[in-house]
């Protein structure tokens, strides 16, 4: 952890980057969220009010810095809210204490989820700090998107946790690139991704291997035959213990205007084909890394994503386990308010089958009933 006095060192540093940067921006939000846990009662209402602070600063023409900061206070109107989302990797050297205050009632946490200094160099953009980084093609289960991938409640999938990473792009032609990276912390992941856009088709290969004991190699490819869109991604998964496939396809289309039908199904391997080995799984190492999170073999995501006007964009989709029939439905409505201001909606609702016996189990069931809603704002 980072001592108090190196933390208050950085953030003082912030208004002084405010003032040389060429950006500056702040987000702002407040949201409600409303969990009803299925079978415990634990119920929880949850208000909270956040916001990031922004910078980047340029001071020669190839450089780059950004700075992101985050304040979330939270009050627990009603129990505490539940966090059904596995844990990852740990991909940070050193951080500031997440908790400000933290009591019953209420509680103030603070996030330095961006730091870092980027160079446009002539032999490829060289970017070390805190950044966000993400892989992959599919929509909802990517066998490759390993370093804090998106939960499968998130609304905002694009969005990834700072992660403490050494990266270098390195353009390969005007529609090709090679992508090498270290990301480092209490954990170890190295990285090679190479990117090549071959006419209307897109391709990726990646290899990481993550403490040099675990390793991942994946081939995916997105195009499209008439009027539907396809992709698909492989990935080998391998350590001493155990090795596996990992395989999603998956397909979009048109149905009206700017909405589209979605589906993908999704094999893994290493995951469970009864529901009374999801504990046997989940003792795996690709589990406990985070390289793999669903529990079984065999899901399918069908969606329905689009815009209706310039003003609304909306989500409603499930996510189906096919090995112990749990379903997660999930909704969310986008109503922009103006220049970037938008009030956003959404409605998780997990489904699972009738017990039969008492060993058995299911992987959506423990998830809560979600209703959320939440503005923001950029100054």
């Amino acid at each position: 952890m980072i001592d108090r006095s190196l933390a208050v060192g950085l953030l003082s540093l912030l208004p002084l980057s405010a003032l040389a940067a060429k950006d500056v921006w702040l987000d702002v939000g407040a949201g409600f969220d409303q969990q009803w846990q299925n079978d415990s009662g634990d119920d929880a209402s949850v208000q909270s009010l956040d916001a990031r602070f922004n910078t980047l600063w340029y001071p020669q023409a190839p450089l780059e810095f950004g700075v992101q900061y985050g304040l979330e206070q939270r009050a627990f109107l009603a129990g505490g809210a539940t966090d059904t989302e596995p844990t990852t990797a740990d991909f940070r050297v050193a951080d500031l204490d997440a908790a400000l205050i933290e009591d019953d009632d209420a509680a103030l946490y603070q996030n330095l989820d961006r730091l870092y200094g980027q160079w446009f160099s002539p032999v490829g953009d060289i970017t070390l700090g805190r950044q966000a980084i993400g892989f992959g093609l599919a929509k909802r289960f990517s066998p490759v998107d390993v370093v804090q991938p998106a939960g499968l409640r998130a609304t905002e999938r694009r969005y990834r946790p700072g992660v403490d990473a050494a990266r270098w792009l390195i353009p390969a032609g005007a529609v090709s690139e090679v992508d090498l990276g270290w990301v480092f912390g209490d954990d170890e992941l190295l990285f090679a991704r190479g990117y090549r856009q071959l006419g209307s088709t897109s391709l990726e290969v990646t290899a990481l291997t993550l403490n040099q004991e675990q390793q991942l190699y994946g081939v995916g490819a997105e195009g499209s035959i008439g009027l539907f869109g396809l992709w698909q991604e492989t990935a080998w998964l391998s350590d001493d213990q155990e090795a596996g496939w990992r395989m999603t396809i998956g397909a979009d289309h048109r149905i009206w205007r700017d909405i589209y039908l979605q589906f993908e199904y999704h094999y893994n391997g290493l995951g469970a084909d009864d529901s009374d080995d999801y504990g046997r799984s989940a003792d795996s190492a690709f589990y406990h890394s985070g390289l793999v999170l669903p529990l079984a073999q065999h899901y399918t995501s069908t969606q329905v994503v689009g815009s209706l006007g310039a003003l609304y964009q909306f989500q409603v989709g499930a996510e189906y386990n096919v090995v112990d029939g749990s379903q997660l439905n999930t909704a969310s409505l986008v109503r922009s308010l103006g220049d970037n201001t938008e009030l956003t909606m959404a409605v998780t609702l997990p489904v699972q089958r009738t017990q039969n016996t008492s060993n058995s189990s299911t992987e959506f069931g423990v998830y809560p009933a979600v209703f959320s809603v939440n503005w923001s704002t950029v100054f």
